[in-house]
């Protein structure tokens, strides 16, 4: 639940009726952004399925801000069997994430926002699987 493609991400589901977590990870953090940033970030909360606030969990736990959105990133992953990279090859919060999932031999949905592509890494991956996921699969 950070600024950008993870609101994104849960307005798209929101429109779709599909039900998300929201993974936040400390208490408050939304308290940091411009005002409308924070109405609608509120908003998504308040409509997930569920919300975790990761570092309430001990072993996602950190003292330093740095280490509660990569931890934030682990719970994800850890939670997941199929990571959703928006990621144009970039360092920084997502490519460890991307890190994460390839160690866990995770499918991985790529979508390049610069060069608009998307290619799927492990050829595990069926194509039913991520059409089923948004709701387009037979």
């Amino acid at each position: 639940m950070a600024l950008g493609v993870d609101t994104i991400f849960a307005e798209v589901c929101l429109e779709l009726e599909i039900p998300f977590i929201a993974a936040v990870p400390f208490q408050d953090q939304g308290n940091r952004w411009p005002e409308v940033s924070q109405i609608r970030y509120n908003t998504l909360l308040k409509t997930a399925k569920k919300v975790v606030v990761v570092d309430e969990i001990a072993e996602y736990h950190s003292d330093h801000f740095g280490g509660k959105m990569a931890l934030r990133n682990k719970w994800m992953v850890d939670h997941s069997t199929l990571t959703i990279a928006v990621w144009d090859g970039s360092s920084g919060g997502t490519e460890g994430a991307v890190k994460m999932s390839r160690k866990k031999n995770q499918k991985i949905l790529f979508l390049d926002p610069r060069r608009r592509t998307t290619c799927v890494e492990n050829p595990k991956v069926e194509e039913n699987l991520i059409l089923e996921m948004f709701g387009k699969g037979s």
